[in-house]
């Protein structure tokens, strides 16, 4: 044990560059499969099979960032047989995720309402929900449209084709109808004092420190240029998929890694390494 606690002193005294040599060993260990890493969204889940292993059913929803979509009520969508049973992976044992094809379900969602009597209302509800947001609807391939755009969302999000529904109602602004062309525009940034708090929060996490003020500005202006972007999408009816903005956390740990990269590179070798180390502690 006392060995354990050499290295651990010996990786306290490291520089940055002397941490950041032994990556290729971190990588290594984490392609046999002793760390995980995903660029999966954070969204909020209570599905039992895949809460972390001191959540107990009734507790506040959990954290998720791992692959699949989370629907409204925070279960995780997984194929299941004719009887309900979760189909599972043959290898792993783990349980089979749902995904979508933007194109062949928003088809197959829309006519499924449209042909149901007792769903109808639900379509006209949603469309009429849809145009009121700036998405273009009214013929058959606007509706059809609409409704791939709002899958792609979905994948984009890692939610279900519902939630992804219910965010749209209550968290995206309503669209105005431009009084030249009669279409609908919208344009909403966030707030630049929100971008600051949570990018400071995500480089506390990624290297250790909060962003300096010049990093602030330029990251709250690059972040402001994309929502932009996807508002200009929004608001192009010949747009075949919208690419959703990413969130303020994901687009801050990317603008760390390009203008940050071997303060991050040391601050995630010491991580993992203290990983490693604190695994070595069960069979050393």
């Amino acid at each position: 044990m006392a060995a354990i606690d050499d290295i651990q002193d010996a990786l306290a005294n490291m520089t940055p560059e002397q941490i950041a040599a032994i990556t290729p060993f971190i990588t290594m260990f984490s392609g046999l499969g002793y760390f995980e890493s995903t660029n999966y969204p954070p969204r909020l889940a209570q599905d039992p099979l895949f809460a972390p292993s001191d959540w107990q059913p009734g507790d506040a929803p959990y954290k998720y960032t791992g692959p699949g979509l989370v629907d409204a009520d925070g279960m995780i969508l997984v194929l299941k047989d004719q009887d309900g049973n979760v189909l599972r992976d043959p290898i792993n044992d783990k349980p089979q995720l749902i995904a979508y094809d933007p194109r062949s379900n928003a088809a197959q969602e829309y006519f499924r309402l449209l042909n149901d009597p007792d769903l109808v209302d639900n379509l006209d509800a949603t469309l009429a929900m849809l145009e009121s947001k700036g998405y273009k609807t009214g013929t058959l391939a606007d509706n059809v449209t609409a409704f791939q755009k709002v899958f792609q969302l979905a994948s984009d999000t890692g939610k279900s084709f519902t939630a992804t529904l219910m965010d749209i109602q209550m968290y995206h602004p309503d669209a105005e109808v431009d009084e030249d062309s009669g279409s609908y525009t919208v344009t909403r940034l966030s707030s630049p004092a929100d971008i600051a708090t949570i990018a400071n929060r995500t480089a506390q996490q990624s290297i250790g420190r909060e962003m300096t003020a010049e990093e602030q500005r330029r990251f709250v202006q690059a972040f402001q240029s994309t929502e932009r972007g996807y508002y200009a999408q929004v608001n192009d009816p010949n747009a075949m998929e919208i690419t959703q903005a990413p969130s303020v956390d994901v687009a801050a740990q990317n603008f760390i890694s390009q203008n940050a990269p071997k303060e991050q590179v040391a601050y995630d070798a010491l991580t993992n390494v203290g990983w490693l180390v604190n695994g070595l502690r069960g069979v050393v």
